[in-house]
């Protein structure tokens, strides 16, 4: 499957990693808002955040990017990838699990994700891989 990586794409996915980025001190989102400050100023600042707006605001732009800002596109799109394969690592590995003692957990911040480490007696050795993987813990 050949997929073509657009500014559009990477900053949709880039709204669901939120803080997931190998640099501790900083996260994923404020790392491509520093690298596209010039182009988030220059061609974005009378859009009013929200609803994707910036986003397709950066996609008008794309043939207009810094090197700087494309390639923080670039690398947030890898982590992103990455991070989504891992979901559905987990989605199909931890199927049972995941919906019998977590399907009450309430989305974000990692919280399905700790419930199923707390549950992991109860969870294949698949699904702790998986869960494993995504909270770093290989």
């Amino acid at each position: 499957m050949n997929k073509k990586l657009t500014p559009v794409t990477m900053l949709a996915a880039l709204l669901l990693a939120g803080n997931a980025f190998a640099d501790e001190d900083q996260s994923l989102m404020d790392y491509v808002a520093e690298s596209c400050a010039k182009e988030l100023t220059e061609y974005c600042s009378t859009v009013t955040p929200g609803e994707g707006r910036l986003v397709h605001c950066i996609a008008a732009h794309e043939d207009k990017l810094s090197a700087q800002c494309e390639v923080a596109l670039f690398q947030a799109a890898v982590i992103i990838d990455e991070l989504i394969n891992g979901m559905v690592d987990v989605a199909v590995a931890c199927e049972g699990p995941l919906l019998e003692r977590c399907g009450d957990v309430e989305l974000g911040e990692g919280r399905v994700l700790m419930c199923l480490k707390e549950n992991s007696d109860s969870t294949s050795d698949a699904c702790d891989a998986a869960v494993d993987y995504l909270l770093g813990d290989e």
